[in-house]
């Protein structure tokens, strides 16, 4: 059973129930940006990208988050509840109003989207970078998608992806827009989550275990 990370609802003084990621409707507040320092050789250098491990990509991806009201206890839970189910999900209201669940992929997806593209190159000389993009990000949407609405779906097996990407290609592309839009907040939390400067700032050392011989 998925852990669920995050509730859509929130109340009306505004607090969150402990454990759960706020709703990206909540602004967060203005962070003063830091002032790059300058090394001698007149290189700007980032404080920011260095206290994520050195890494621009995370950095960039915890700006993100945070814009989004996601904070670094929130992507504590999300590693703890990997750590502990392996499994997380992402529940909110579209639009305020349409009931989602997200949950988070299985390893075998990245094979069946890899045979997709193989096979759009193989029928195509030259696949654009767009039709590229969107088709990833219909086949992650369908393959993360567990609620829409009052129906729900599972995707263990290939034919199960299969018709998951028909039900997305028949959405509007309003709604379907909206969910890759929500999508992107789920997946970049993931992607912190399970990064080095992650596991290093929020998972505790083993203790040693105890010599041969000792109680």
């Amino acid at each position: 059973m998925a852990v669920d990370i995050r509730k859509a609802r929130v109340s009306k003084s505004m607090t969150f129930n402990e454990g759960t990621l706020p709703p990206q409707n909540v602004a967060a507040p203005k962070e003063q940006k830091p002032i790059p320092d300058v090394d001698d050789d007149g290189n700007i250098t980032i404080p920011f990208a260095t206290d994520y491990g050195s890494d621009p990509v995370i950095a960039g991806y915890m700006e993100f988050l945070k814009k989004n009201g996601i904070t670094e206890e929130d992507v504590q839970n999300v590693l703890d509840a990997l750590l502990t189910t392996g499994s997380v999900s992402y529940s909110f209201e579209l639009f305020d109003k349409i009931p989602v669940t997200f949950v988070s992929r299985e390893a075998w997806v990245d094979d069946y989207i890899a045979e997709v593209l193989d096979d759009m190159a193989s029928k195509s000389a030259r696949v654009s970078n767009v039709r590229f993009n969107n088709t990833v990000a219909e086949c992650n949407l369908a393959a993360s998608l567990y609620q829409f609405r009052d129906d729900k779906y599972r995707i263990d097996k290939r034919e199960d992806l299969d018709e998951a990407r028909k039900r997305i290609q028949k959405m509007p592309y309003v709604i379907q827009s909206a969910l890759v839009r929500k999508l992107a907040v789920f997946e970049r939390t993931l992607a912190v989550a399970t990064s080095d400067w992650a596991v290093k700032n929020f998972t505790k050392p083993r203790q040693e275990s105890s010599e041969p011989g000792q109680s």
